[in-house]
């Protein structure tokens, strides 16, 4: 019998936007988001490079409950160093319009493409790291 293992890190890195906006998360509510996102929940969010969105707060990624929030993030995973990062970027309590305008969409993009590059400066120093090891 032919058998595979394979363990993944999973790395959850919270910006000083997201720890300081909308509402406190508790350690409960973390966890079930931790646990979310490791799911694959989430839906994208157009035309703004690969940015997510997924619901939060006391009822999950399903939950309609009015103390929750929605959290944009991005997602990186690197099959060679078997890791997957999730940048929390920011959380409101307000779902993020289907419609965003023009101008949202860019702020947005631009916020993705300096997450891209800090995700790709820690990447370069794992793999450096990888090649010492």
């Amino acid at each position: 019998m032919d058998q595979r293992v394979y363990t993944w890190e999973y790395v959850f890195i919270e910006t000083e936007i997201f720890t300081r906006g909308h509402g406190t998360i508790s350690q409960s509510e973390r966890a079930r988001l931790d646990f979310d996102l490791m799911q694959g929940h989430g839906e994208n969010i157009l035309d703004t490079g690969g940015l997510r969105r997924i619901r939060c707060g006391p009822g999950g990624y399903l939950g309609r409950s009015e103390e929750g929030w929605e959290v944009v993030f991005a997602k990186y995973t690197y099959a060679d160093i078997q890791k997957r990062f999730f940048w929390l970027l920011f959380k409101t309590p307000l779902t993020l319009d289907a419609t965003l305008t023009e101008q949202d969409t860019d702020a947005l993009r631009h916020l993705k493409e300096r997450a891209d590059y800090c995700m790709d400066l820690r990447y370069e120093r794992l793999q450096e790291g990888e090649s010492r090891g």
